[in-house]
């Protein structure tokens, strides 16, 4: 999955113009639109560099989830963090490219009963779904450029939480 801008359907990428939060679109006609958000929309391609200060390129952001092949976990290609999400657990690892910083998340027990087995996954876009984690319960993993969001979809209101 790329990044979630929407551009006009005959717009084409200058893409020595991106930057983080943007891109720049040429119109036809001599004509360029420049499109922004706030959040992060490309990541660089050298974080050393651009950790220095130094001229980086901008690449696209990957969302796609990825699996390791030597341990099973699930990953995004290309964001601007690290995620490793263990499939066994409702577990995952943010670990920030920038910074370093390290975020450990996993849910052991609903309504203080410890969480029984898990069901497999499902990968469905930039999101990770576990379905039906107890009755009525589902829970996602959503990926974005910049970040990592965890919900619960409460499916009736006896539902855990």
């Amino acid at each position: 999955m790329r990044s979630r801008l929407i551009l006009p359907p005959d717009a084409v990428e200058i893409t020595a113009l991106r930057t983080r939060h943007g891109k720049t679109l040429d119109m036809g006609g001599g004509k360029r639109r420049f499109i922004a958000q706030t959040a992060p929309v490309h990541v660089p391609s050298d974080l050393a560099a651009y950790k220095a200060g130094l001229p980086v390129t901008w690449e696209e952001a990957d969302l796609d989830i990825e699996i390791n092949p030597l341990n099973g976990n699930l990953g995004v290609r290309n964001a601007w963090y690290r995620i490793v999400v263990d499939p066994a657990q409702i577990r995952f690892q943010y670990i920030s490219r920038l910074s370093g910083g390290l975020a450990a998340v996993r849910l052991l027990a609903l309504d203080g009963v410890p969480l029984g087995a898990i069901p497999a996954p499902r990968i469905a876009g930039n999101e990770i779904w576990w379905d039906n984690v107890v009755p009525d319960l589902d829970i996602f993993i959503r990926f974005d450029v910049g970040r990592a969001e965890m919900f619960k979809i409460l499916r009736c209101a006896a539902a855990p939480t």
